[in-house]
């Protein structure tokens, strides 16, 4: 039976697309005054039932800051027209109509996703995570007008009115501030850069500009922008990154990525990453007077460490193309190129999906009743048109793409009233195939539709209700689909009231409800989407099959995860480090290639099911460390705090058998809290506990999850998954434990987010 979420209260305040689904797991729904945001819960109680414990699928409901809290960039500005200020500044409700989530790693503390947000009002607002996610309401990160202000202050085209000292716009300026679209693109890891990344965001503005922003958790930078046309920029779409074979190197595609012969550290392994120096992706822009335009974005990262845009205009039956010089933090078009042309006909989804086997990229456009589908091969601009014809009476509001097999995939838009339309589409024979009712998305859908439809009241009469449909999606690694919409009696008030209204999310498989058309996950690296987003996912797909095949489902899924026979012994037994003269920077790229790698994320799926032990995690860890400790020629470099997380790891690994570090010195060692000093004795029998330490005096310390230090202090941070805690940071001459503690900015145990009180 599909799993429902009912969030009362609440009224979708987005016409079409209105659901966005993050990497961590996380839905977000905008919602008039502020956005909704459902997580999943960490805190699941088993339940009894006659087939004995079994998890509970609950979701936790959690909403940015409202808009009245957020301040407004208008407050700062005034028109030279005082009734083109007047009618942008004021309007009868400012809502949140659109939201989006960037790739994981984007927020600073947490390495959660930042939530994009666009109001109605033409602003728009980055959202963050703060505090305990359970009870702090998402707060303002930035305000992208606000900092596109500062941009044209910076470069002194704007002008300060005497008396009131605010900002003076012109009608052009003030419609280049207003955006109506926004997206994010796929993370891009740079070589030599960190484990997470950056992503641009492109801003659809109403004076016909795109403006494409640089973002990672240390800062927002501008990074060029695309003039399109004079008309309004509706909708934005990025296609996922391909590496640029004219660069020098060799291509690695397992990576996604070149290597060269004298790269030795920073490799992330067995991530679909892009980390490169030049790389590309297509850029789909719709406009006011539907027409759509297709850029492919080019992408370099200069020395100083800037990242600079070109592109070239793509036509699907014009094989010429145009690139601009790189210039810094600048992009220059030379011609446009329709896609689409203009028409009466309202454009109202455009989506993207990348075929990572065939290196194709596939485009499908909904306008009015038709269904455009383009399939763009890679490194070139031509591409095949696939058109279809709809029967529905409403505007389509859904547009989904998902893969049935490797060669073939699903196009499944849905109106407003629930009337939905698949096709197949074959991207290696570029054609049109037909679809198997048991895995067509349309008949899921419409089958919850006509049993939504009808609703049994107290005296057991029908009721027949309106289904509007908000928007849907597929989630983030491609198993199921998420769709929102509302229930509401064909008589009713004529003033809905707000207690009555309410929004329902549903979770749909992509197939039918049966183990051999269901879609078993697969463990991925950590900056993919954590194993407790991959976990909740499983808790999601047994729901779909009938209770006599959970058992094999669950058991074919333990098997496949068991496969790995990578151990702690096998990681401490290679080669020891090179040379470090880097203060930590080689450890800490050791540990980012091999903690979060998807070998171990198979170890923390297993310890969410229930088969699998937190040592074996920690004992990842520890070997990592101490065999690069082992390599280190000098250890009288070593911090007091350094000396003590590894002989805290000669327990972790070795027990009671000769330490696998000893550099000869007491293991008694005294560590100082604010007001007073502790010491313990870390060779003693009681060191071998991982959750707590006893010192002399006979108190026992909570120790670090991560590098096993007593916390003597509350500066701690605390994983919202598991609950463990771990030290924020110690003094700078413990680069050792410093280095640990940049490379585990996530949860090694659950793969959670970090938050501090």
């Amino acid at each position: 039976m599909p799993v429902t979420i009912k969030i009362d209260r609440s009224v979708v305040s987005s016409a079409a697309d209105a659901i966005s689904w993050s990497q961590d797991g996380r839905l977000a729904v905008a919602s008039g005054q502020s956005i909704t945001i459902l997580s999943p819960t960490t805190n699941i109680p088993p339940e009894e039932d006659e087939e004995g414990k079994k998890r509970v699928l609950r979701y936790d409901t959690n909403h940015t800051v409202v808009l009245d809290e957020v301040p407004s960039y208008y407050s700062e500005i005034t028109s030279s027209n005082d009734q083109a200020f007047s009618l942008t500044a004021t309007t009868a409700e400012i809502v949140f109509v659109n939201a989006d989530w960037s790739p994981s790693g984007m927020a600073a503390i947490t390495r959660g996703c930042l939530l994009a947000t666009l109001t109605s009002r033409g602003e728009v607002v980055l959202f963050h995570q703060q505090g305990n996610p359970h009870t702090v309401k998402w707060q303002l990160r930035a305000n992208l007008n606000h900092i596109t202000l500062q941009d044209l202050l910076r470069a002194n085209r704007l002008e300060v009115h005497v008396e009131s000292q605010k900002l003076v716009l012109d009608d052009n300026q003030m419609r280049g501030l207003r955006f109506h679209s926004l997206a994010w693109s796929e993370r891009f890891i740079y070589q030599g850069g960190d484990k997470w990344g950056s992503a641009f965001l492109a801003l659809g503005s109403e004076l016909g500009y795109v403006m494409i922003y640089e973002i990672n958790a240390n800062e927002i930078k501008k990074a060029g922008e695309i003039h399109v046309g004079d008309e309004w920029i509706t909708g934005l779409k990025w296609s996922s990154w391909s590496a640029d074979n004219s660069s020098n190197g060799t291509q690695d595609v397992r990576r996604g990525r070149k290597t060269t012969d004298n790269e030795t550290v920073n490799r992330m392994e067995d991530s679909n990453d892009i980390t490169h120096a030049a790389f590309t992706a297509f850029l789909s822009v719709s406009t006011s007077t539907n027409r759509l335009v297709v850029k492919k974005i080019h992408c370099t990262k200069t020395p100083n460490g800037d990242a600079h845009v070109d592109s070239m205009d793509v036509d699907h039956d014009d094989e010429r193309k145009k690139s601009t010089p790189r210039t810094p933090a600048n992009l220059t078009v030379l011609e446009d190129r329709e896609v689409l042309a203009s028409s009466r006909f309202h454009l109202s989804i455009h989506r993207w999906y990348r075929d990572n086997i065939h290196h194709t990229n596939v485009l499908a456009v909904v306008r009015a009743r038709h269904l455009d589908v383009f399939i763009f091969s890679e490194n070139t601009t031509k591409s095949k048109i696939l058109s279809f014809t709809t029967d529905f009476s409403a505007h389509p509001t859904v547009l989904m793409i998902s893969r049935v097999n490797p060669t073939v995939v699903q196009v499944t838009t849905t109106s407003c009233k629930g009337e939905s339309f698949s096709v197949n589409i074959d991207t290696v024979l570029e054609e049109a195939l037909d679809v198997d009712d048991s895995r067509s998305v349309s008949d899921i859908i419409s089958s919850l539709v006509s049993k939504r439809k009808k609703r049994t009241t107290d005296s057991l009469t029908t009721a027949l209700v309106n289904f509007e449909c908000f928007g849907g999606v597929v989630h983030p690694h491609g198993t199921y689909i998420a769709l929102a919409y509302t229930l509401t009696p064909i008589e009713k008030l004529r003033y809905p009231i707000l207690s009555q209204q309410s929004c329902r999310i549903v979770f749909l498989p992509l197939g039918n409800e049966s183990l051999e058309t269901l879609i078993v996950p697969t463990a991925r690296s950590i900056i993919d989407g954590s194993s407790l987003s991959t976990w909740w996912e499983i808790l999601t797909l047994q729901t779909f099959i009938s209770k006599s095949d959970r058992e094999n489902y669950m058991k074919k899924l333990i098997d496949q995860l068991q496969t790995d026979e990578s151990s702690p012994e096998s990681i401490y037994a290679g080669q020891t480090a090179a040379v470090d003269s880097s203060r930590g920077l080689v450890l800490e790229n050791m540990l980012n290639r091999s903690l979060f790698k998807p070998s171990l994320e198979r170890h923390r799926l297993l310890l969410h099911l229930g088969v699998g032990s937190a040592t074996v995690v920690l004992q990842f860890l520890a070997a990592i460390v101490l065999r690069y400790a082992n390599g280190i020629d000098d250890h009288d470099n070593l911090g007091l705090l350094d000396r003590v997380s590894l002989l805290s790891y000669n327990h972790v690994m070795d027990g009671d058998s000769t330490p696998l570090f000893n550099d000869g010195k007491p293991t008694e060692i005294a560590i100082s809290g604010r007001f007073f000093e502790e010491v313990f004795d870390f060779q003693s029998e009681n060191s071998g506990n991982l959750e707590s330490i006893t010192s002399k005096n006979g108190v026992a310390w909570r120790r670090c999850s991560v590098t096993l230090l007593p916390l003597t202090s509350k500066d701690v941070v605390t994983c919202e998954g598991c609950q463990r805690k771990r030290i924020k940071t110690v003094p700078k001459e413990n680069w050792l434990v410093l280095a640990i503690l940049r490379a585990t900015d996530v949860c090694i145990y659950c793969g959670s987010h970090y938050h501090e009180r």
